[in-house]
């Protein structure tokens, strides 16, 4: 968790820059970082690239495993936030959601254009 502020607020670290890489430190970058950025975000026109969970592909899925592993001390209020979810609409992942290939991101890798639009995405986060 203490990841949190830099991994989602580097635009507001680093104002002058104009991407952004976050790598957890299970992954080993490989390639050059500047063509993964060119690759993923700047090609394909993109405010954001997030890594696809590893395991998961439907958000209940990952829940679940977050209760039995026992990752998150509330698992009451767990419940309820999935519960929420599928009430709102929530459907499991099917290929009629291409081109998202999961609904489960993975944060362990986020590459991002600093800019008006992906600022406002993720300026609301507490």
């Amino acid at each position: 968790m203490n990841g949190v502020i830099p991994k989602y607020l580097v635009h507001r670290l680093f104002p002058k820059t104009k991407f952004s890489i976050w790598i957890d430190a299970k992954l080993q970058l490989m390639v050059d970082p500047l063509l993964l950025i060119h690759s993923l975000v700047v090609a394909e026109n993109a405010d954001m690239a997030i890594s696809k969970h590893p395991y998961f592909v439907h958000t209940i899925e990952e829940a679940m495993a977050t209760t039995r592993w026992r990752k998150w001390w509330d698992i009451n209020a767990l419940k309820m936030q999935m519960e929420t979810y599928c009430e709102n609409g929530l459907k499991p992942w099917s290929p009629k959601k291409l081109p998202f290939l999961s609904d489960v991101p993975d944060s362990a890798l986020i590459l991002r254009k600093h800019g008006v639009r992906s600022n406002l995405l993720l300026s609301n986060i507490q």
